[in-house]
């Protein structure tokens, strides 16, 4: 996975946390974390944002092979090479 796929889903996972003990406790994790600093908490918000908006338009292919290795790399493994194409493309 490229580093910068891995950061995004870093930082949506931790986003998504944030809003989801939020919405259930009322608790603002971000603001706890950074309440003296809140030009930190301003770019933290707009990481995530970035972040959920490069996964939505980097997201993730599905193989067009059986043997799903196109989600390992930007290309099809050798089953793909020899025609095991099953059309699995979403």
């Amino acid at each position: 996975m490229h580093i910068a796929k891995k950061v995004a889903f870093v930082l949506v996972i931790i986003g998504g946390l944030a809003w989801g003990i939020y919405g259930v406790s009322g608790y603002n994790v971000v603001e706890i974390a950074f309440g003296k600093l809140p030009m930190i908490e301003n770019i933290v918000y707009v990481l995530v944002g970035l972040s959920a908006l490069f996964m939505l338009l980097k997201k993730h292919k599905a193989c067009c092979c059986s043997c799903n290795t196109c989600d390992a790399g930007d290309h099809c493994g050798d089953c793909c090479d020899a025609g095991d194409k099953t059309n699995v493309s979403k």
